[in-house]
């Protein structure tokens, strides 16, 4: 009995994969991150309704959900943790400028980090992507040098670390991890949440 309420081809059409794929091109998203998005359907309509477009910054097929949001038993986490191999390539979630692009070789702290901005209707986005391995050095020259910096959303801007401040609870063999927030007018927000129901969007786009 599928313990999820989807089949294979439901999977494939919601998380916007071609079904014209040959089979091993096809990139099915891990079961980590299908399991949280049963968890949430009920919860996203309000979120839906934002018509904000935000994609996985981590291929869903690349990594898996190794820490939720909210609180745990070493604080308050704020943010969603995509575990994957270090190098593995971290993508901008969408259109935006970069606020901020850091070198840290501290054991503590975000690490090697981007901070996005994207505008949209009367809010203001952030997302930050954390405990990056590199930044893409065009990005990283740019910014340090005072410019404004347009990126577009799933354009590459660095890869998956473990710089900062990292449990090596994500892998007993790698601790490489993405560390993804999202703000919306300076207050954190579960990324779960806008990463779902931009799918959810999506999907109804297409139908």
């Amino acid at each position: 009995m599928n313990k999820f309420k989807y089949n294979f081809f439901t999977i494939l059409v919601y998380f916007a994969v071609s079904t014209n794929l040959r089979a091993d091109k096809l990139c099915i998203p891990d079961k980590s991150i299908i399991r949280q998005q049963e968890r949430y359907v009920s919860l996203l309509a309000p979120y839906v309704q934002e018509k904000i477009n935000f994609s996985f910054p981590v291929k869903q097929c690349e990594c898996w959900v190794s820490s939720l949001y909210g609180k745990r038993g070493t604080g308050f986490h704020a943010g969603v943790d995509f575990a994957a191999l270090k190098g593995t390539d971290v993508v901008a979630a969408a259109d935006g400028y970069i606020m901020k692009a850091e070198k840290s070789n501290a054991k503590n702290g975000y690490g090697n980090m981007i901070l996005i901005e994207h505008e949209h209707k009367k809010h203001t986005y952030q997302t930050r992507y954390a405990h990056l391995d590199t930044i893409e050095k065009k990005i990283y020259n740019q910014v340090q040098s005072g410019k404004k910096v347009a990126v577009k959303r799933n354009e590459k801007i660095g890869t998956v670390g473990a710089t900062g401040h990292v449990i090596a609870k994500h892998s007993t063999s790698d601790p490489s991890h993405l560390h993804f927030e999202i703000y919306k007018d300076g207050k954190r927000i579960d990324p779960l949440l806008y990463l779902f129901a931009s799918q959810t969007l999506r999907t109804k786009n297409r139908s």
